[in-house]
């Protein structure tokens, strides 16, 4: 069999549309909430925060997954290496200190081996995805923190 049997780059759209609507959406919505309700507002705080939330976890896992079984079909890392130009999906840090650009296919590694991953948000900072090693991980990374536009220009590259 040559090609892997579903329409892979159509779901890495699909999920990276999930990622990024939530991503993006987080701080106006936050601030809709603050000049719009007054009081403790659960269900709507639900509706608007914690159901996108689990939707973009699972859309970036699927993406993940989906990245490195395009990745081991079309050797994309492989192909980025050759020609001297590694595509940096963010940076891993190390138990040591090391910090060190992160690939494709190591940000699918660190998505699917995570203990658990969070979504951060400053103010004048773009949304950032924080993943964290399990305690038995002996690959000695500590934390990979994942570049959101950089990801979705990796997405976007591949899906030509």
């Amino acid at each position: 069999m040559e090609r892997y049997p579903i329409h892979l780059t159509r779901i890495v759209h699909e999920n990276l549309s999930i990622v990024m609507s939530f991503a993006y959406s987080r701080s106006p919505l936050i601030e809709l909430m603050q000049n719009n309700f007054v009081g403790e507002w659960k269900y709507l705080g639900k509706a608007i925060f914690e159901i996108g939330e689990e939707k973009a976890n699972r859309a970036i896992t699927e993406l993940a997954i989906l990245l490195r079984i395009l990745d081991d079909e079309q050797k994309i890392t492989d192909y980025d290496k050759q020609i001297c130009n590694p595509w940096s999906c963010g940076h891993i840090t190390f138990e040591n200190g090391e910090v060190k650009d992160m690939s494709p296919r190591e940000f699918s590694n660190k998505i699917i081996h995570a203990k658990t991953f969070t979504w951060v948000y400053a103010v004048d900072k773009p949304p950032q995805l924080i993943c964290y090693a399990r305690d038995n991980d002996n690959r000695n990374w500590k934390s990979a923190e994942v570049n959101l536009v950089n990801l979705a220009a990796f997405c976007g590259r591949v899906m030509s």
